[in-house]
């Protein structure tokens, strides 16, 4: 059986509350572990309720705010130290104020994640469920830039 890690990272996104309104729907998914990483204190909600349960581990990673790149940077390294010691099979990441916590240098997760790993910069964005699938040929750019 699979388990997966949530990326808790934007306290002021929209997170907490898709996270909470699906929390059910997590808690009866098929999967072995759920991993969220983020900090306790700034997910309350979320810790609260992971706590009552099992199959769910809190990994609490500080962020004071003195440096928002250098946490998202953390919490992608614990993440992949899941991924790479086998415990979770699955990383999801939650939106996220780009410009506040990547300060300008990637667009998107996906430029950012391919960084971490080294990548050549040729990168690819995937968007799959159960009915549809598609990559698209870019990976981020701003509405008011498309026509560009």
């Amino acid at each position: 059986m699979n388990s997966i890690c949530i990326l808790l990272i934007d306290d002021e996104s929209i997170s907490e509350k898709i996270i909470l309104k699906s929390f059910k729907k997590i808690l009866g998914l098929k999967i072995k572990d759920i991993y969220f990483i983020g900090d306790k204190k700034r997910f309350k909600k979320i810790y609260s309720k992971s706590i009552k349960y099992k199959k769910v581990k809190f990994i609490n990673i500080k962020n004071d705010y003195k440096n928002n790149f250098f946490f998202i940077k953390k919490i992608t390294r614990e993440a992949f130290k899941l991924f790479k010691n086998k415990k979770i099979k699955f990383l999801i990441n939650m939106p996220i104020d780009k410009k506040k916590y990547l300060k300008n240098k990637f667009v998107g997760f996906t430029e950012f994640y391919s960084s971490i790993f080294g990548g050549p910069k040729t990168e690819n964005m995937l968007m799959y469920n159960d009915t549809f699938s598609t990559c698209p040929i870019t990976t981020h750019i701003e509405l008011k830039k498309i026509d560009k």
